[in-house]
């Protein structure tokens, strides 16, 4: 996948190259500070932050070695078809939700309190 999630920027002309190593450098070292300033207590935040944060160097490894993002997980059932993707896209979404789901009972804690 020359692009991003999706194949977005997949058919532009080779900058999309630059621009998401440079986006996901970006984004993996603000996730990292992040999880450095997160307490030792926020145990599942902390597992949601390095489940970003590995999905994401994992596909930043792959763009700035061979230029492009290897997606080879393909779902399909008769005449529809999920999107190609990879164990870092899985890390990052399983990642994403629990971070959701971590921050809604956080909100749903205090407001009880």
């Amino acid at each position: 996948n020359y692009g991003a999630a999706f194949s977005f920027l997949a058919n532009e002309d080779g900058w999309q190259q630059y621009f998401l190593v440079m986006v996901s450098s970006i984004a993996s070292l603000a996730i990292a500070i992040w999880m450095a300033k997160t307490t030792k207590q926020q145990v599942f935040k902390l597992l949601a932050l390095s489940l970003i944060l590995s999905g994401a160097v994992g596909n930043l490894i792959d763009r700035a070695a061979l230029g492009f993002v290897i997606d080879f997980i393909d779902f399909h059932y008769q005449t529809f078809y999920f999107p190609v993707f990879n164990v870092a896209d899985m890390a990052i979404s399983a990642g994403v939700v629990l971070l959701i789901l971590t921050d809604l009972k956080n909100n749903k804690r205090s407001n009880n309190e």
